[in-house]
């Protein structure tokens, strides 16, 4: 189990908090700024979800391999053309489209298996 918090949860939990605050005496008052305050520093913290993505790491890959085309090795070509939708454009797809394509079904061929 995992102990990161995702941003989004807890500025959820705040603004619920803060939405059920009795905003008409002081005391209620001074909890809705605290928690208002509280909000905008979580937004603020820095983000620990992971900066890779497919994208990114089809670059990587189109790199790596020098090729922009995952299919031009050897067991991907026998399963991707299967899945992939952009047959029609193949050899010839935008920058590293393929590379998506894999990444995108990879986890579908898994799960086939």
């Amino acid at each position: 189990m995992s102990d990161l918090i995702e941003r989004w949860a807890v500025i959820e939990l705040l603004s619920d908090r803060r939405c059920n605050t009795n905003c008409f005496d002081e005391s209620g008052q001074k909890i809705y700024e605290e928690l208002s305050k509280a909000i905008e520093d979580v937004k603020d913290l820095p983000s620990t979800q992971s900066e890779w993505n497919n994208h990114t790491v089809a670059c990587l890959l189109a790199e790596l391999f020098d090729d922009t085309c995952a299919c031009n090795y050897n067991d991907i070509d026998e399963w991707l053309p299967e899945k992939c939708e952009l047959l029609d454009s193949c050899p010839h797809t935008d920058g590293v489209a393929c590379w998506e394509q894999f990444l995108k079904h990879k986890a579908e061929r898994r799960a086939d298996e």
